[in-house]
């Protein structure tokens, strides 16, 4: 994930009018979640006021310079994109 994607992740988490957290997932595993799971994610966030925390964690990835950890949070992604083990994609 480059940090454009990141940014744009970012971006939509805080705009989107209705965080539906079991699509958010489908759009991102490597295959197609069925209505049952993505029914499963939605669960325990039954409506806005639950998805808050969800809406703020996009806003913790440190990806500026005056964010702390950055570098490191930098290096680990370069070092995870050169990895072949099964691991979640955006890609």
């Amino acid at each position: 994930m480059s940090i454009h994607e990141i940014k744009a992740w970012l971006n939509f988490s805080q705009t989107v009018p209705v965080f539906e957290t079991g699509k958010i997932i489908n759009m991102n595993v490597m295959r197609e979640l069925g209505p049952a799971e993505m029914a499963a994610y939605d669960a325990p966030l039954p409506d806005d006021r639950y998805t808050s925390r969800s809406r703020q964690f996009p806003a913790l990835v440190p990806i500026t310079a005056e964010q702390a950890s950055v570098a490191q949070n930098l290096a680990a992604w370069a070092l995870l994109s050169r990895k072949t083990h099964p691991r979640l994609s955006c890609n």
